[in-house]
């Protein structure tokens, strides 16, 4: 597992389209218990679990027990990312004091995936200001979010203290 961290400096990217400079930006809204069927279709989908931590299916109750207990954590931020009122992405940030740890990824059938993980930590900055710095625990294998991170200022921690995921 690598470690990647980021501190506050963060800006929203701009994307370069036919000469045009287009803003894509992202709605972000909590995550509730009516998402809860959603939230499990995409976590179990092969393409997360591909690139998950745990690769096993959860089950119903288990997603539901999870995602009761995620909402009502004050430290568990889940949201769901939305470009025209379309689900596009899930965010979690998992707070501890002055460092977030962030869980991200694109829904499978979306298209949308440019920017998510820099908007995602815009809106942590501007959301919750005593978070100074953001891990994300990625897998070696999972190019794309590495990809996606090192865009989003986001840099390797070689002697992180703590890897988040080992808890």
């Amino acid at each position: 597992m690598r470690l990647y961290s980021i501190h506050k400096n963060i800006y929203i990217n701009n994307i370069r389209v036919s000469n045009e400079i287009i803003r894509i930006s992202y709605k972000f809204r909590p995550a509730t218990i009516a998402d809860s069927e959603n939230l499990l279709k995409w976590r179990n989908s092969i393409q997360i679990r591909s690139i998950s931590k745990s690769k096993s299916y959860i089950d119903e109750d288990s997603h539901k027990s999870w995602l009761t207990k995620s909402i009502e954590d004050p430290n568990c931020i889940l949201l769901i990312i939305e470009n025209f009122e379309e689900a596009v992405g899930v965010v979690r940030f998992d707070c501890n004091g002055d460092k977030a740890t962030i869980s991200i990824y694109r829904v499978p059938e979306s298209t949308y995936s440019r920017g998510l993980v820099k908007q995602s930590t815009q809106w942590l900055k501007e959301n919750r200001n005593e978070i100074e710095e953001i891990i994300a625990c990625i897998l070696p294998t999972n190019t794309s979010s590495i990809s996606a991170f090192n865009s989003a200022g986001y840099r390797q921690s070689t002697n992180y203290p703590y890897n988040p995921l080992e808890e």
